[in-house]
């Protein structure tokens, strides 16, 4: 079978935020509520929407965010950005290997997108093909950001491909009906596994996963 379409996850697989978004929420959230550990957020959020996780802490401790919550956050967020971000090692050179049509599907914002790939060089790579789950119904874990990536780019779902670092992620993606393979980096890999996910461990073994799998690649 021939692949027309590898989508990509933007936080995680493509840049390296996950660490930066959490200390800012947490830190963010300390200002008026809960001090949220760092490593425990991290386990908990990776891969979640913002509005899940501010649901999450208001269930948990009965807080709120203030009405300035979404810009203070933003700003904050894009001053570490401006510092601190960089892409996953290997992941541009992995990116543009590849041949069939490429897309970013994320649980951020398209603004959100479009400035942390653009902080690390790799916006060229994916415009306009960037897909947000503001924009549909329901974030990942549901399935319909991927449903409204493939739609929107002619491509079904038997002949694209999720490349995804959570499960959260992997499971939007097997639900959409993609094959996924799941970006583990340093940890085993096994709850990505354990919701369908074909499990690597170095983006520079991606292009070759890929050929295997039916992508065209350089």
């Amino acid at each position: 079978m021939k692949y027309q379409l590898v989508a990509f996850d933007c936080d995680g697989v493509l840049v390296d935020t996950e660490r930066i978004v959490n200390r800012v929420f947490a830190d963010l959230v300390a200002h008026t509520g809960p001090r949220l550990d760092l490593e425990a957020s991290l386990a908990r959020f990776t891969g979640v929407s913002m509005p899940d996780r501010i649901a999450a802490v208001r269930d948990e401790y009965g807080w709120s965010p203030p009405p300035t919550f979404d810009g203070d956050f933003d700003e904050l967020q894009r001053e570490a950005f401006q510092k601190e971000l960089h892409p996953i090692p290997g992941a541009e050179a992995a990116v543009r290997r590849v041949r069939a049509t490429r897309a970013v599907v994320s649980n951020g914002s398209r603004a959100e997108m479009t400035l942390k790939l653009s902080t690390v060089g790799l916006l060229d790579a994916f415009a306009p093909n960037l897909f947000s789950a503001h924009e549909v119904a329901h974030s990942k874990p549901a399935p319909d950001v991927y449903l409204k990536a493939i739609a929107t780019l002619g491509a079904a779902a038997a002949t694209a491909i999720a490349v995804e670092d959570s499960v959260p992620g992997a499971r939007a993606a097997v639900a959409a009906g993609l094959m996924v393979f799941g970006y583990a980096g340093t940890s085993t890999g096994e709850a990505l596994a354990g919701v369908g996910a074909r499990v690597f461990h170095d983006m520079a073994e991606l292009p070759e996963l890929l050929r295997r799998a039916g992508v065209d690649v350089a």
